[in-house]
Formats: structure tokens, sequence, C-alpha cells
């Protein structure tokens, strides 16, 4: 018995309208963490001490083909993100601004860019928590 076998057994005999319903039920509660990850943003604000320039700079190195410069612990997937991110930003914003090199604009403009890989992360946190919740849902068939 292979996995898929296992994961689609359990909903053999549900019904569409039981799958519909067991899908909006598991995407609440990531659409619930998306909004209260935003609503947390707007009420607290940024905390001092935390490093996002650092992952934003880090960023801008791997999307200029550099090593980035802080290596000592597993920030570089978040670092990675933040690279495709800010280059993704800046494609969308070249044609609007005249055409400025990706690390200058993001130095011009760093609260855009950290807001953007924000929104990114969290909806890939919120993506990752649905995905979860339809497999849970999938192997026990509730």
């Amino acid at each position: 018995m292979t996995i898929q076998s296992i994961s689609t057994c359990h909903l053999a005999g549900k019904s569409s309208n039981a799958k519909i319903l067991a899908w909006g039920i598991t995407a609440v509660f990531p659409l619930i963490l998306f909004f209260t990850g935003i609503y947390f943003k707007i009420i607290l604000g940024d905390f001092p001490n935390d490093p996002d320039y650092a992952y934003l700079l880090n960023g801008i190195n791997i999307l200029r083909w550099h090593a980035p410069a802080q290596i000592d612990h597993p920030g570089t997937p978040v670092q990675l993100i933040a690279g495709l991110v800010s280059g993704f930003v800046w494609l969308i914003r070249t044609p609007f601004n005249g055409w400025i090199s990706p690390a200058d604009d993001v130095v011009l403009h760093p609260e855009l860019y950290l807001l953007v890989i924000r929104l990114v992360l969290n909806a890939l946190s919120s993506v990752a928590l649905f995905a979860l919740g339809w497999c849970i849902f999938r192997c026990t068939g509730s």
C-alpha cells in the first residue's frame, strides 16, 4: 500500500459537499493566522532589536550573486526569500521609477521591501498551515 493510496482512501467515500466543507474549515485557521500577523504588525510596529535589515541586505547580496555575509545560523532560506522578493519588487517598480540598480532601490526604500517580504513570509506560513491541515484531513478523514 503506497502513501498515495493511504492518503486518498479516506476521501473516497466523502461527498463533494463534505470535501468543500472540510476545505473551508481547513482554510479558516490559515486566514486567521495571515490577518492576525498583519494586525499585530500594525498595532505593535517594528521590534527595535529585530535583524530585518541584515536579512534584507543579505538578500540583496544573493540577488547580486554574492554569498550572504551572515551564515552563522539557519537564516539562509529567509535570505533567499528576501532576495527573490526584492528582485521581484524591483522588477515591478522599475518601469515607474526609471532604471536604478536593485541594491540602490532597496537602500532608498527599505521599508517597502521589508513590508513585502513580511507579507510573503506571512502568506507562506499560512499556506503551509493549510497544507498541513489538508494533509491531516486526507489522512484521517476528519
